[in-house]
C-alpha cells in the first residue's frame, strides 16, 4: 500500500519481475545501504550528477512536483518573484537551495536541519513558505496534523523526475525495469497519486487535506534493491522507507 507499490504492480506485469515485501531498518537508509554494497537498486530517486557517478538510472516513472507550502492564510504564489524579500525554509544541503539562489536571488533562505524542520518553520511562522516535494510534504503534514498548511503554488521546472538507480552495471536488469516502466501510463500514475495524496482544490489554491499516512510508509523517497545469491533464488531486495522488496526473475 502506497504510491510506489501500486506502480510496481504494473511494472511487475510488464517486466516479469516479482516484488516481495520484507522489513527494513529506518527512513533514509536506502542510499547508505546501496553505497555499502548491501543493495543493488534504489528507487524513487532524482538523477543528480553526484548519484550518476555510481548509479545507472532507469527512465523516469513518477514526476513529483516541488510545491510551495504555506500557512492557510498566505495567498497563492503565482510566480516565485512574489516571495522576494520573504523567508523560505529549506533543509541544509538540498540541490533546490543552490538552484533557487541562482534563479531567484531576492528570496531569503532560512536553512534548517531537515524536511520536518522546514515545514515546522512555516507552521510556527518562522518562515513564510518552504519549497518541497509534494509527496514528502503530504507525509510530514499528515504525521504531525499540520492541516493549516497548504500547497500554494509550484515551480514546474523544478519537478522531481523520479527513477530507479541500479548500483551495478547490470544492463539486463536495467532493460527489464525500463520495460516495466514503459508499460505505465498517466492513468496508472494519477490513480496512485489521487488515492494516496488527495487534494482539495479551490480556484488556483491547492490545500492539503486528509493526507494518507501510508503515502510514504510503503512509498518512500528512496528505495534499494539487494542481490540475493543461491541455487534457487536470484533477485534483488528493495528498501522503501521501512520495507524491503525482493525482486526476483
Amino acid at each position: 500500500i502506497g504510491i510506489a507499490p501500486e506502480l510496481w504492480q504494473r511494472i511487475e506485469q510488464a517486466s516479469g519481475l516479482h516484488f516481495a515485501v520484507v522489513p527494513s531498518q529506518r527512513w533514509g537508509a536506502s542510499l547508505p545501504l546501496a553505497k555499502g554494497g548491501q543493495c543493488d537498486v534504489n528507487s524513487l530517486l532524482n538523477a543528480t550528477p553526484e548519484r550518476q557517478q555510481w548509479l545507472h538510472f532507469t527512465d523516469a516513472y513518477l514526476v513529483d512536483p516541488n510545491v510551495f507550502i504555506t500557512r492557510d492564510e498566505h495567498p497563492y504564489i503565482a510566480t516565485p518573484q512574489e516571495l522576494d524579500g520573504q523567508l523560505l525554509a529549506l533543509p541544509v544541503g538540498t540541490s533546490i537551495e543552490e538552484r533557487l539562489r541562482h534563479d531567484y536571488p531576492n528570496i531569503r533562505i532560512l536553512r534548517v536541519a531537515d524536511e520536518q524542520a522546514a515545514l515546522a518553520a512555516v507552521e510556527h511562522r518562522q518562515a513564510q513558505a518552504t519549497l518541497r516535494s509534494r509527496i514528502m510534504a503530504a507525509y510530514i503534514i499528515n504525521s504531525h496534523g499540520w492541516f493549516n498548511l497548504k500547497i500554494a503554488g509550484e515551480i514546474p521546472a523544478y519537478a522531481n523526475a523520479l527513477r530507479m538507480g541500479v548500483v551495478h552495471d547490470d544492463p539486463v536488469l536495467l532493460q527489464r525495469l525500463n520495460q516495466g516502466i514503459a508499460a505505465l501510463n498517466q492513468d496508472d500514475r494519477n490513480r496512485a497519486l489521487n488515492r494516496h495524496i488527495p487534494l482539495v482544490v479551490a480556484a488556483t489554491d491547492y490545500t492539503l487535506a486528509l493526507l494518507a499516512l501510508t503515502v510514504l510508509v510503503c512509498c518512500g523517497a528512496e528505495s534499494v534493491f539487494r542481490s540475493v545469491g543461491g541455487s534457487k533464488i536470484s533477485g534483488w531486495l528493495v528498501a522503501v522507507s521501512g520495507v524491503l522488496l525482493l525482486v526476483s526473475l
